[in-house]
């Protein structure tokens, strides 16, 4: 089975791109899905991250997102996010090894493991390819605020907190502009899908 990864910045549009991709046949797994599973009921990784960031992280027993957020995205906070990533990559990880594992036995030929943080994970090296969303500022930034309801600046900030654009044109064999309508970001979906079908 062949694992890609599917990477791209807060407001890049890697939802919307994954949903195309599953219907040129290729699944997802979404990793903010797996951390809102592993974070949801008490367990190893709340406990620990309860331990990091204190006790106002969670709430009715379950991870408080927007809590930590404010934490790991303040000013000056990369050491914190740092952290964050140093707890949450090992138990997000390791459920989708295993989930991967229950694909490729179901006969499953490709995959998508969507992954914001794809590079920082390490979980790249795991991938045969990766493929990057991208799209321009001013739109990332519009979508956010919209979707988030974030401000503005808090928008620049969370995206200022990842990997540029550039760098992930750079470390990815394939890239899809989602910064125009949707027919041209399906286009770039099917002629990548294509390709990677016709993969043993």
């Amino acid at each position: 089975m062949n694992v890609i990864g599917l990477c791209g910045g807060s407001g890049s549009g890697k939802s919307t791109v994954a949903s195309m991709f599953l219907s040129c046949g290729i699944p997802s797994i979404d990793a903010d899905a797996v951390y809102h599973i592993i974070t949801s009921t008490e367990g190893d990784c709340l406990r620990e991250l309860r331990e990091a960031f204190g006790d106002g992280i969670v709430r009715d027993g379950a991870l408080d997102r927007r809590a930590l957020s404010a934490i790991v995205f303040a000013d000056g906070a990369r050491q914190k996010r740092e952290q964050l990533n140093a707890i949450t990559h090992r138990y997000v990880l390791t459920h989708t090894r295993r989930v991967l594992r229950d694909m490729e036995r179901e006969g499953v030929r490709a995959v998508m493991f969507d992954a914001p943080l794809l590079f920082e994970s390490g979980f790249d090296k795991e991938c045969r390819a990766s493929v990057c969303v991208v799209a321009d500022m001013a739109v990332r930034i519009r979508r956010l605020v919209a979707r988030d309801a974030m401000t503005e600046e808090q928008a620049r900030r969370r995206i200022a907190s990842q990997m540029s654009d550039e760098e992930l044109l750079r470390r990815c064999q394939f890239s899809i502009d989602n910064s125009r309508d949707l027919r041209d970001t399906e286009r770039q979906v099917r002629e990548i899908a294509k390709t990677i079908l016709l993969w043993d």
